[in-house]
């Protein structure tokens, strides 16, 4: 290795450097003297160059969008279709008198009551198929005390099997009616006029063939 001199090292201590000087410290072969490459460890292994493994690009997940879910429509609810009368088994009509005696003197009471509180309960049951006819009656005479009847009704009834069924009376009532309350009351007052009340069915005869 080349000495450098003592002053040119005060110099440069100093920051003054000839341009000669700063030429001679520059060394133009940078490559090192065997003397150097002699001075290496021999028992030192190189090091190794290690590959430098290059990172591989990992795919990047695209966020996958949720589908929003679509609202059903709610069907809209079809109006109740009107209730109508279920058509009745076909049947022989069958006809029941209804007798009445009523008391002596309030004959007129009773028919006004009847019709104004019974009757169109009848009408109604008419109108629906229940009933094909109703017909009221009254003896013309007194005849000589021995009349069991003062007042009937003859229904003709669209069949037997509409005698079992129930009346319904009062429901129908309470339709017709707008004071129920009223109607029970002269209901129960018709009543109290009837001194005996009975049904008799009627069966028509046909002549003899």
């Amino acid at each position: 290795m080349r000495r450098i001199p003592l002053v040119l090292l005060l110099l440069a201590a100093l920051g003054v450097m000839p341009a000669a000087a700063q030429e001679t410290t520059t060394d133009p072969d940078p490559t090192p003297t065997p003397a150097a490459a002699a001075t290496a460890d021999p028992g030192q292994t190189p090091p190794t160059a290690v590959p430098t493994s290059t990172p591989t690009s990992q795919p990047t997940s695209t966020p996958t969008s949720t589908p929003t879910p679509t609202a059903t429509p709610t069907p809209t609810p079809r109006p109740a279709a009107t209730a109508t009368p279920s058509p009745r088994p076909h049947q022989e009509p069958f006809e029941v008198a209804y007798y009445y005696r009523i008391r002596w003197g309030f004959q007129a009471e009773f028919e006004r009551l009847y019709y104004k509180n019974h009757f169109p309960i009848l009408m109604a049951q008419k109108k629906a198929g229940r009933i094909r006819d109703v017909r009221v009656y009254r003896p013309v005479f007194h005849g000589d005390g021995r009349a069991d009847w003062t007042f009937l009704v003859v229904i003709r009834w669209a069949g037997w099997n509409e005698l079992g069924l129930p009346s319904q009376e009062e429901a129908t009532a309470r339709e017709l009616f707008r004071d129920f309350e009223t109607w029970r009351r002269e209901e129960q007052r018709r009543f109290e006029l009837v001194e005996a009340h009975w049904d008799v069915g009627l069966k028509p005869v046909d002549p003899p063939q």
